[in-house]
């Protein structure tokens, strides 16, 4: 029983990879977010989390409807019910 629960947790990681990897190298492509010294660093992925980080909203939203399209494409429902913006502006003195 316990092989059976390995065996279906790494066959889910595997299949969220291959899936997910189509969405990142979609948004990579585009070369829509943010980058750090040339690295780009415009989606962070744990497990099935996606992290969008954009400079500018107008690019965060080119950034959605990227991956609503690539999921389109693959099968993938995001789920709209389960999501968090966080806006951070420097305040000028």
């Amino acid at each position: 029983m316990v092989l059976d629960r390995v065996a279906s947790c790494h066959q889910y990681c595997l299949i969220i990879n291959i899936y997910i990897g189509s969405v990142i190298k979609s948004l990579v492509l585009a070369d829509l977010g943010c980058h750090i010294q040339g690295t780009y660093i415009g989606c962070v992925v744990y497990a099935d989390d996606i992290i969008l980080l954009s400079a500018s909203v107008g690019s965060l939203q080119k950034m959605l409807d990227i991956c609503y399209v690539s999921g389109t494409e693959i099968d993938i429902v995001f789920n709209a019910k389960n999501h968090f913006c966080l806006l951070l502006i420097k305040h000028m003195m």
